[in-house]
């Protein structure tokens, strides 16, 4: 609910800010995955394309093999 808020609010920054917080504070790897993903997301939709590739990057640390997060890295790694 609060990335969300603060999306609608037009403050992307902070909702980056919030998902890196809980990527750091995640205490088991589903947690660190959805958290990575959501600020992977964030920083697409930001053009922040080197914070994308490093949160696409942990997944792949946890999920070797996720495909999506293979896609994602590709992408961001790309246009930089």
């Amino acid at each position: 609910a609060v990335p969300r808020l603060l999306a609608q609010l037009g403050r992307s920054d902070e909702v980056r800010t919030w998902w890196r917080e809980r990527l750091n504070a995640a205490s088991t790897p589903p947690d660190a995955v959805h958290a990575a993903w959501r600020l992977a997301e964030t920083s697409e939709a930001a053009g922040d394309d080197v914070e994308a590739a490093a949160a696409y990057q942990r997944i792949l640390e946890i999920v070797p093999d996720a495909l999506p997060a293979i896609d994602g890295w590709i992408r961001s790694a790309e246009r930089r």
